[in-house]
């Protein structure tokens, strides 16, 4: 069996195109994190969005419901 030879010209060319790549590749990876940390700040700024626009219209339905039962609770009470 033989053993690989890393002091030939084929590994130091593969060792030389490592090099070369291996900084786009870190960049592409940095370009990544960045674009998923915007994408997840961005749904986390819509999902506040939607659940104080929910709160607010929950708000005023009980309000609504209130005004509705104060004024059956009023009819109610003339009635008797």
């Amino acid at each position: 069996m033989r053993t690989p030879n890393f002091h030939g010209l084929r590994a130091r060319l593969l060792l030389l195109l490592l090099l070369a790549v291996l900084p786009g590749l870190a960049a592409l990876g940095y370009d990544l994190l960045q674009d998923w940390r915007s994408a997840r700040a961005a749904a986390v700024a819509q999902v506040q969005a939607l659940a104080a626009q929910a709160a607010r219209e929950q708000r005023q339905v009980v309000d609504e419901a209130r005004v509705l039962l104060t004024l059956l609770a009023d009819v109610k009470a003339r009635s008797f």
